[in-house]
């Protein structure tokens, strides 16, 4: 198993990014609780994906930085479809980076429309035709 930066075990971004996030507890508690002030969201352009929810464009209007990462991502991290069979060929995601307070309120903003916590997965959302995989980085210590 591909190992992250800290000995031991795989990072957990790495197992959120393949789908086994189960395999170790990823929570919004144990993320907050490790005392960090900003929150880092990766997020990846798919030309070719399915959608869990669509936001609206005044929905994000809270949150420029992702709304300013979206319009990187479409440039700098666009994939027509994801993940691809070597992860070398996959785009490095573009991040934003969120107050504790404002990933608090969009991370409940996707799990109102999908179900699901960006703590838990990484969620593909559309936005104007287009789909995003977004999800919290984490990151070691």
């Amino acid at each position: 198993m591909r190992r992250g930066r800290c000995s031991g075990k795989p990072s957990a971004a790495w197992l959120v990014f393949c789908g086994i996030a189960e395999a170790i507890e990823l929570s919004e508690e144990n993320y907050i609780a490790a005392g960090v002030d900003t929150v880092r969201l990766k997020l990846v352009h798919v030309s070719n994906a399915e959608a869990e929810a669509r936001l609206e464009r005044d929905e994000l209007e809270k949150f420029p930085q992702v709304l300013e990462s979206m319009q990187r991502a479409r440039s700098m991290a666009s994939a027509a479809v994801y993940p691809r069979e070597f992860e070398a060929l996959n785009p490095a995601p573009v991040v934003a980076v969120l107050s504790r307070d404002d990933a608090g309120k969009f991370v409940e903003l996707v799990r109102r429309k999908t179900g699901v916590s960006l703590y838990e997965r990484a969620v593909k959302i559309a936005v104007e035709g287009d789909v995003f995989i977004v999800a919290i980085e984490y990151h070691c210590g």
